[in-house]
């Protein structure tokens, strides 16, 4: 298992050039656990987006076994979470 710090680093680099990425406002790791706080909308397209950022990220980063992405409008909005 690689430190929290290494991962959250590791995940800034791989992604910071998609189209996704401006919406992140902070990444929190704790062991194998991403979660991403965003300003994804919660709507059924901000819930689509989640989803996909989550499967990219498990798929990709043997590291997670799993990620949660939060939507942050007035309050913290789970969007999508999922397992490997």
């Amino acid at each position: 298992m690689i430190s929290s710090a290494t991962a959250k680093e590791t995940i800034k680099h791989t992604y910071s050039s998609a189209s996704w990425y401006p919406l992140i406002k902070d990444i929190q790791v704790d062991g194998e656990t991403v979660t991403i706080l965003t300003y994804i909308y919660p709507d059924p397209e901000g819930k689509q987006l989640a989803e996909n950022i989550s499967r990219k990220m498990l798929s990709e980063n043997n590291f997670l076994s799993k990620v949660e992405i939060y939507g942050l409008n007035v309050n913290k909005i789970l969007l999508f979470s999922m397992n490997k």
